[in-house]
């Protein structure tokens, strides 16, 4: 809790391949459509965020290479093992598409892929890293309990008889029967391609669907617009106002960095008249959605704009989404001539939507064991006298090296990638920058709406006016241990629904001049401490009788480590589904003037049925109160302590006359938010 009751040379040849508008003389990637999966049953989490478990991680090699030899003989299980000929249930969790990448005994790794089908038929595959076409074999597969029990006839196009059973251990695949001469003691652990959980991102007419794998959380926000500066690189960060998604209640850095997973929609025509420069990328993207066909070479167009050139591009796809098209891919920028490693590689996706009127961006970190993994283990990649002829050979193959891996080859697999951007639907409730602006009264008079701003998650909504705020993300905060030791009880709380705002984080430490709406389960919080219990029996009793003033304290959750002075501007108030109090204070520790750096805002309340206790806090000031402890000006600290209570009483008169546009926010702003509260049932 922050505490304020305080006391007193190859560089050239990147520039060049860009000019020469393209990045890598290797041939055109092939474009193919993204792996389907099969259809599994998903468990939907409702809009911008959810709980935060931490996400599944990809197979990865182990540190010790296996051995492997796929022209071994191999063992034949005993015979009473069948070969099926009859599709299996239609509800068997085996049936999907498994992944992994494992050693190689000489190659940076093996992909193996296995697709266990509905009909009864199977499929394996197994890329090794830079060594020329994939191993392939088929076959049929049977469900015993938890295990598959697969019989691969062909390789390759040749008869063969393989038999692997793997059993199904939460989304793994382990391998139970197998020749290990053929596959080493490991054998071959394989993870479901995707949890098969998707969680639902909705904000502001944008919405789309992914897998639990990728993350368990989404938060969508507003943002304003930017100003070009056409003398800074990337127009030093310019933008129109846009929507943004983020994960697991990341924080975007000042800079805009392609790895950091994010989904953006624009206005078409606020990106044209951002920058001529901007116009032509949109223009060039919009002619590569409607040739469908990314031309050898060719850069494919980004926004935000990256400070850098685009070194080359693979696993280039074009894809639909619900309401349009566009472009995905796995890419590399630089400034200079060096060598590309997993660390800074980045998968994204540019799009437009039908209607031509919105633009569709998405990135993701990725990474591959086909590129050194950082510049330490990059250093011999390039003789350090390499010339651009054995620059560009370089490049060539390396994308040829990343245009043979399946969609496993990646961390995460762009199959689960490919197939959120795939369900975007982007429809927004975002005004175009270049349209007339309405004129809004200010926010401390009559409310200074310019529209309402919803925010829904996890059952629970609010609205409010873009004057107060741009955007609302919930989560869900995990529990804090009471500490009977400590202040405030060590800021112990149960888990619980928050509301924070314009994407400022917000974690189970309450700072009241942190905006911020938290729902809380009553019989969580009566559980902390008996004091708490009591203080809820307290808020019950004085929302039963509402008296207009109060002598006594009114009870706060959480509890400050410090003294209530003053609780002015008391208004009880009902939201949806409840009722509560709000009122304006300042804590102290000391005889303290009241000033503008320790005001506050906060309402307390609970729900009818007494399950939820509802609290905001938002920092307020005036114009009638001084800013600062050295702007109240005490000469005489002594003297002031004398007349201290006094003071407060007076100071409380004063800010209880105050109108509600007297403070800014304005009151009505806030009053009007919390009326519109609704908890989950």
């Amino acid at each position: 809790m922050r505490f304020f009751f305080t006391l007193l040379s190859l560089s050239a040849i990147i520039l060049v391949l860009a000019a020469c508008g393209g990045s890598t003389p290797a041939p055109e990637a092939t474009l193919r459509a993204p792996l389907q999966l099969p259809t599994l049953t998903p468990r939907p989490v409702v809009v911008t965020a959810t709980p935060e478990p931490p996400t599944p991680s990809q197979p990865t090699a182990a540190a010790q290479p296996t051995t492997v030899a796929l022209n071994a003989p191999t063992n034949t299980p005993p015979a009473e093992t069948p070969i099926p000929v009859a599709p299996v249930t239609t509800d068997s969790p085996l049936i999907g598409t498994y992944s992994a990448i494992l050693p190689a005994a000489d190659a940076p790794g093996r992909i193996v892929t296995l697709d266990l089908a509905l009909d009864g038929t199977a499929t394996m595959t197994t890329q090794f890293i830079g060594k020329g076409a994939p191993v392939v074999e088929s076959g049929t597969w049977v469900e015993r309990n938890d295990s598959a029990s697969v019989t691969f006839t062909l390789r390759d196009g040749q008869a063969q008889d393989n038999r692997i059973t793997w059993q199904l251990q939460d989304n793994q695949l382990v391998t139970t029967v197998y020749d290990q001469a053929q596959y080493g003691a490991a054998g071959l652990p394989l993870e479901r391609v995707g949890t098969g959980i998707a969680n639902q991102a909705n904000y502001a007419g944008v919405s789309f669907s992914f897998d639990t794998m990728l993350a368990q959380s989404a938060q969508g926000a507003t943002l304003p617009a930017v100003p070009a500066d056409n003398n800074a690189p990337a127009l030093g960060g310019g933008a129109p106002a846009r929507i943004r998604f983020l994960f697991d209640n990341a924080q975007a850095q000042d800079f805009f960095d392609p790895r950091l997973p994010q989904v953006y929609v624009y206005s078409v025509a606020d990106l044209k008249n951002l920058d001529p420069s901007v116009a032509k990328n949109v223009e060039s993207l919009q002619k590569i959605l409607a040739d469908k066909q990314v031309a050898p070479g060719q850069t494919i167009p980004v926004f935000p704009i990256i400070p850098a050139s685009q070194v080359f591009r693979t696993q280039v796809h074009l894809l639909d989404f619900v309401n349009g098209s566009g472009v995905s891919f796995v890419t590399y920028y630089a400034q200079d001539a060096s060598p590309a490693t997993a660390d800074r590689i980045f998968y994204t996706f540019q799009g437009i939507t039908l209607d031509g009127e919105w633009y569709v961006a998405a990135y993701w970190d990725v990474t591959t064991p086909a590129l050194p993994a950082d510049a330490n283990a990059a250093q011999n990649v390039l003789p350090p006298t390499a010339d651009a002829k054995q620059f560009e050979q370089y490049l060539a193959q390396t994308v040829a090296t990343l245009d043979s891996l399946p969609p496993a080859g990646f961390a995460p697999n762009l199959t689960l990638l490919n197939n959120m951007v795939q369900s975007i639907n982007a429809t927004p409730e975002l005004q175009s920058s270049t349209a007339p602006t309405p004129q809004a009264t200010s926010a401390s008079s009559q409310g200074g709406a310019t529209q309402t701003v919803n925010a829904e998650y996890n059952g629970a909504s609010l609205n409010f006016s873009s004057a107060l705020a741009q955007s609302a993300q919930g989560v869900t905060i995990p529990a804090v241990p009471v500490d009977q030791n400590a202040p405030g009880l060590g800021g112990g709380a149960p888990e619980h629904i928050a509301f924070g705002f314009n994407g400022e984080t917000v974690t189970a430490d309450v700072d009241p001049f942190q905006p911020a709406v938290r729902i809380y389960p009553t019989e969580g919080l009566k559980a902390l401490d008996p004091a708490i219990a009591q203080q809820i029996v307290a808020l019950k009793t004085l929302l039963a009788a509402k008296p207009p003033t109060l002598d006594q304290h009114i009870p706060v959750f959480p509890s400050f480590n410090a003294e209530q002075v003053i609780h002015p501007q008391i208004k009880y108030l009902n939201f949806k589904n409840g009722a509560g109090i709000r009122f304006v204070t300042f804590y102290a520790q000391a005889y303290l003037p009241i000033t503008n750096d320790g005001l506050f805002f906060t309402f307390q309340g609970l729900t009818a049925d007494g399950k939820y206790y509802v609290t905001v806090f938002w920092p307020l000031r005036t114009d009638q109160l001084p800013n600062t402890y050295q702007d109240a000006n005490i000469k005489d600290y002594d003297a002031f302590i004398k007349q201290a209570e006094q003071y407060y009483v007076d100071t409380a008169k004063m800010l209880n006359e105050l109108p509600p546009d007297a403070f800014s926010p304005g009151l009505a702003l806030l009053d009007q938010m919390i009326e519109s509260v609704q908890t989950p049932p």
